[in-house]
């Protein structure tokens, strides 16, 4: 009995996990419209810089040779991961509105509240630890 307690309490989580993550799209995670991000590409590719980054410490083992052809290679399947990219994007969304969808009207707007709960939190700082000790009384 305690196990199927547990589990119903673990499926319950997963699903407030799910939920919530629905209604989290790109643009309620904060991230760039993908307009915004292309026009970014773009800049960069009419400044002249590679978008392209080493992998990680590999700046500090390679020469010039080496980094001009794995920027090269890089360039070379970055198309294919872009529209790699925009599959799982789209894959993402459409899961995400199936979930979304089961849901009631007050879930989801219990799960929008919680969203913008969380990006109020976000965006004011942290009340630092000191300040917290400091006021609390001494002697207990």
């Amino acid at each position: 009995m305690i196990q199927h307690k547990w589990l119903q309490a673990l499926g319950c989580g997963v699903l407030a996990c799910c939920a919530s993550l629905s209604v989290n799209g790109p643009l309620a995670r904060g991230d760039d419209p993908p307009a915004a991000k292309e026009s970014k590409e773009k800049e960069a590719k009419e400044k002249g810089k590679s978008r392209s980054r080493l992998p990680p410490f590999y700046n500090k083992v390679v020469d010039k040779e080496q980094r001009a052809a794995i920027y090269k290679i890089q360039e070379q399947y970055s198309p294919q991961i872009d529209e790699l990219a925009k599959q799982l994007e789209t894959l993402e969304d459409k899961r995400d509105a199936e979930i979304a969808a089961l849901l009631t009207d007050e879930q989801r707007q219990k799960v929008a509240a919680l969203i913008a709960e969380a990006k109020a939190a976000k965006k004011k700082p942290a009340a630092s630890p000191t300040s917290a000790t400091a006021a609390a009384p001494e002697g207990k």
